[in-house]
């Protein structure tokens, strides 16, 4: 899945309310000449907002898919072991995904650490989707996804954005169903996004292992102070190259909570990750580790 390329654009979690207490003050009587009673009660206060978070996203998409009878596919390690990308995992791999089952996979882009005071951007994120080799699967996919968005998270339609070229078209009836009208359809040139091969309308990153180079669309979240997220990117193709389209867990979770989770706070998650990838498979820590966490390679 082509997570955002302006970043998976540009990470973690729904709001509870506090309760408030109400005090009750005793009358006087012309009879009674005491003084009324003061109330005792405790001012009123309000506890902090619940954040949900990407763990907690990831569990509810994943029981989501798996109700629709997927199966979760292979995921692989975030340590690549190949020189692209900084040895890290681009993002999701399409390959052996059939209609019958979904991918999680965890990924980390080092060109991003250019980006990381961009709202939303961060340093390691989860990537979740089903196949959309075919043009049916992109169909089914887009479905999946703004049921999910829409129903089960229930985020405001009137704020969902959807940025692509003229060549998504197809698709627009679709997303109108959901919400998405033509004004809320940010068309870019083909030739640009196909120069800049990032997403949000064409989907080919320099160097990619799997030379994706497919056209796309991007689903975003307006955020109350004016932050424009990517939560989800379909990619789509002609049954030659296999795609695949769906969420970015922290995106999303960043949109229940109308707040985003900065690149700093997200680096202890990406050491983790990290250290959890080489115990697993033996690898020393990339090249990508280090330009992540802004260090000297040892």
């Amino acid at each position: 899945m082509a997570t955002s390329r302006r970043q998976f654009i540009t990470g973690t979690a729904g709001i509870g309310l506090g309760a408030v207490a109400v005090a009750a003050v005793a009358a006087c009587t012309k009879e009674d000449t005491a003084a009324p009673a003061t109330s005792t009660s405790a001012p009123p206060t309000t506890k902090p907002p619940k954040l949900i978070t990407a763990a907690e996203t990831q569990a509810e998409f994943e029981g989501y898919l798996q109700q629709k009878g997927l199966t979760e596919a292979p995921t692989q390690p975030l340590i690549s072991g190949i020189e692209f990308n900084g040895g890290l995992r681009y993002d999701d791999d399409p390959s052996t995904l059939t209609n019958a089952n979904y991918v999680k996979q965890i990924a980390a882009r080092p060109e991003d650490v250019e980006k990381k005071d961009n709202p939303g951007t961060l340093p390691v994120f989860t990537v979740m989707g089903v196949s959309t080799t075919t043009p049916e699967q992109a169909v089914v996919a887009t479905d999946l996804v703004m049921t999910y968005l829409t129903g089960t998270v229930g985020l405001d339609m009137d704020r969902l954005r959807v940025t692509t070229t003229d060549r998504s078209a197809q698709f627009f009836p679709q997303l109108d169903k959901y919400g998405i009208s033509t004004e809320q359809i940010t068309l870019r040139p083909w030739d640009e996004a196909v120069k800049d091969g990032s997403g949000s309308g064409f989907f080919a990153p320099a160097g990619h292992p799997g030379n994706p180079a497919v056209p796309s669309f991007s689903i975003e979240y307006m955020l109350s102070s004016g932050v424009r997220l990517e939560l989800a990117e379909i990619t789509y193709g002609d049954g030659t190259v296999p795609t695949a389209g769906g969420i970015g867990v922290e995106r999303v979770s960043m949109a229940r909570n109308d707040l985003v989770t900065s690149w700093g706070d997200s680096l202890p998650a990406f050491k983790t990750a990290v250290e959890d990838s080489v115990t697993a498979t033996g690898a020393a820590r990339p090249a990508g580790y280090y330009t992540i966490l802004e260090q000297k390679q040892p």
